[in-house]
């Protein structure tokens, strides 16, 4: 019997400490491992997506980690893809990753990940790196790599250089790497942008608020393995709030009227352009709907709500009372 493409790979590059499976991929196909990343597929219709860093998971990811043969699929999805930052948030108990035979559709990330709305997280699709990695990356190893921790959403500065912010998009032109597909995964730590060349010292300061180094700390913690109890957080905000999802009673919609505008005011606009940005790259002005802080996302508890979402409407409606950390499961 004739071999399928994927049987026929004959190895992988080495996955780098904290590199994500995607540059592994690009990296692979470079190396002539593959022609093109379909090759991975047996069918490649199954997944067609662009490259962009916010996947949880897809088919593409189960068909590259079996060629890595004496690594099960867990330990790698640990290590390099962004399955246990996501983990907590996705409705049922999943603790362990589920078959592959289910992400098609319990992990759709078009219909479940990236909703097509005016209003988007940023970095969700962004791929960033930082400048003192790509440099210790290509001085040790001869190239560099996308890291997984750098593309957490809401991470404004690499964990092991807290002086280095992350790099994404030029502030002048705009230019950003949304599908490594398209751009080299060979990251040369050079300090101007590769479009319109405006350096990037000029690059946009990280507003001063407390939510964001809160938030970029619940997040690694959430990536090194720790859950956050949604249930319970889910219970204790609506409590603090005294609304019943559901049930609708007039009482009941004005203090959810009341709650979102809480919500939406009492983060400052530079903090909330930071984490939301619109389709066209703008910002928001004082008074606009931000959709992703409507406490009614958090309704349904059987529909997927961004970790983002969850972190930054508890952080308002529960830190002033209590430690949120100990909604962390270690």
């Amino acid at each position: 019997m004739m071999a399928t493409k994927a049987q026929r790979i004959s190895f992988m590059p080495v996955l780098m400490p904290n590199e994500h499976l995607l540059s592994a991929v690009c990296r692979g196909i470079k190396l002539g491992t593959v022609n093109h990343w379909r090759d991975f597929l047996n069918d490649p219709k199954s997944d067609g997506s662009e490259f962009c860093s916010g996947h949880v998971l897809r088919p593409l990811y189960a068909s590259v980690c079996s060629q890595y043969h004496g690594t099960t699929q867990d330990v790698i999805l640990r290590n390099h893809s962004l399955w246990h930052y996501f983990r907590s948030f996705i409705p049922g108990d999943h603790r362990e990753i589920p078959s592959r035979e289910n992400w098609s559709t319990i992990y759709n990330h078009k219909q479940n990940l990236h909703p097509l709305k005016l209003v988007r997280y940023r970095q969700t699709k962004q791929w960033r790196w930082c400048l003192e990695c790509a440099q210790q990356d290509y001085d040790t190893y001869g190239f560099s790599y996308w890291h997984v921790e750098h593309q957490l959403p809401g991470i404004s500065h690499c964990q092991h250089h807290p002086e280095s912010q992350l790099r994404g998009a030029c502030n002048s032109c705009g230019s950003q790497v949304t599908d490594i597909r398209e751009k080299s995964v060979r990251l040369f730590p050079e300090n101007r942008c590769p479009v319109c060349h405006t350096p990037f010292d000029n690059y946009e300061s990280t507003p001063n608020h407390p939510i964001i180094d809160w938030v970029t700390e619940i997040s690694r913690q959430l990536q090194s393995g720790s859950e956050l109890d949604v249930q319970l957080l889910r219970k204790d905000l609506f409590e603090a709030l005294g609304i019943d999802p559901k049930t609708k009673t007039a009482a009941g919609i004005k203090r959810t009227s009341i709650a979102r505008k809480m919500i939406r005011d009492e983060l400052p606009l530079d903090v909330i352009n930071w984490f939301f940005q619109t389709e066209e790259r703008g910002s928001f002005k004082a008074g606009d709907n931000i959709s992703p802080l409507d406490l009614k996302l958090l309704y349904d508890t059987s529909s997927f709500v961004h970790p983002l979402s969850w972190l930054i409407i508890s952080w308002i409606i529960l830190s002033k009372n209590r430690t949120l950390d100990s909604y962390l499961i270690q």
